[in-house]
């Protein structure tokens, strides 16, 4: 049993919940139908921003339901209070450092715009590796870890691609010649500036189609949405706009929780909610407003820093028909195994690897 593709989606998430409708075993799976893989990331949420981690302000009836049905992970920590070393650690199974996306190239703590570097084209990610066993692979979402061609997820194991490169604050201002935010369909432009406030809507649109496309075969939907975002006014669609307690953090928090129970109902009436693993979680903690905004609480201190409310969450897990009982991390359970091939020489905890890639330099 190959292990190496679970351990990356459930062993290095943060704020997470993790959802199967029912036991993942041999009841439910045969030895020939691998599980399917639904990722959900958040940008910058804070570890109390929901529900079932103590939210009063933000209604999350859909996350409350997925937190009953399935875990709530309760100590677990990303590699980084910031976006691209987050996700570079989530996508390789590898520390920031040791995939050179610790900080970009002008020394920055994130990626920006047209940056001349990436995700090496070489590096092995979760995607690749589910590829290589059968899966069907898309991103749809806010990628980070590259905007130049050789770094975008078509080039890093996913079939399809849909979504915005980079942060929804990357936007032209003055002493910044960036180009306007793009909206791209695999390695295309299809729409500058992008609509912000349809970010989510959208997502929640294509990975639907995407499911609904693949849903006769193994599938890994990674869905980084791009709200909260970075801006100090979250977006979100009309419907949610103005409903929340807490100004437009709470309107996205809250558009954030319809998509996930959008995606839920899809699995739910295509019967594939016994066959798939989903997982929700943050790249990191919130940042510090004034006013506050999102919260981190119980945690100490704020997204993009050091401190326990940039990295730390706790996430929740209880599955229906089976004792709640801890389990080794080593050993993911209620779940097949997919078993793409992996190199032994894949495995560089404590090794050297590319450093990220340059192709601007």
């Amino acid at each position: 049993m190959n292990h190496y593709a679970l351990l990356i989606l459930g062993c290095l998430v943060g704020p997470s919940i993790v959802w199967p409708g029912r036991s993942l075993g041999k009841e439910a799976l045969g030895k020939e139908s691998p599980p399917n893989f639904v990722l959900v990331m958040a940008d910058n949420l804070g570890y109390g921003d929901i529900g079932p981690f103590g939210s009063t302000k933000h209604r999350t009836p859909n996350l409350d339901r997925m937190a009953r049905e399935g875990m709530r992970m309760t100590h677990f920590y990303v590699t980084s209070g910031v976006c691209t070393p987050s996700r570079s650690s989530l996508m390789t199974g590898c520390y920031p450092r040791r995939v050179g996306l610790e900080q970009s190239d002008s020394g920055g703590r994130v990626l920006q715009p047209v940056s001349a570097i990436g995700l090496h084209p070489q590096e092995v990610t979760i995607a690749k590796l589910l590829r290589s066993g059968g899966y069907a692979t898309a991103c749809i979402g806010k990628w980070h870890l590259g905007d130049q061609p050789p770094f975008l997820p078509t080039r890093h194991g996913f079939d399809t691609y849909w979504g915005v490169p980079y942060s929804d604050d990357m936007t032209p201002r003055p002493g910044r010649d960036w180009p306007d935010l793009p909206l791209l369909r695999d390695e295309r432009v299809i729409e500058a500036p992008v609509d912000r406030d349809s970010l989510t809507r959208r997502e929640t649109e294509e990975a639907i189609r995407f499911i609904e496309t693949h849903r006769d075969q193994p599938f890994f939907l990674y869905m980084p949405q791009a709200m909260p975002g970075s801006t100090q006014a979250p977006f979100a669609s009309p419907a949610f706009r103005g409903r929340s307690q807490n100004g437009p953090w709470g309107d996205s928090v809250e558009e954030l929780d319809w998509s996930i129970g959008q995606v839920l109902d899809t699995l739910r009436r295509l019967g594939l909610d016994e066959r798939t693993l989903v997982i929700w979680m943050s790249d990191n903690g919130a940042p510090r407003r004034v006013p506050e905004q999102g919260t981190n609480a119980p945690l100490g201190g704020w997204g993009y820093t050091t401190a326990e409310g940039g990295h730390g969450w706790r996430s929740s897990s209880s599955v229906p028909n089976e004792p709640p009982e801890p389990q080794p991390l080593t050993r993911p359970r209620n779940a097949a195994a997919a078993r793409p091939p992996v190199r032994s020489e894949n495995f560089r905890d404590g090794t050297a690897s590319p450093r990220a890639c340059a192709v601007c330099a």
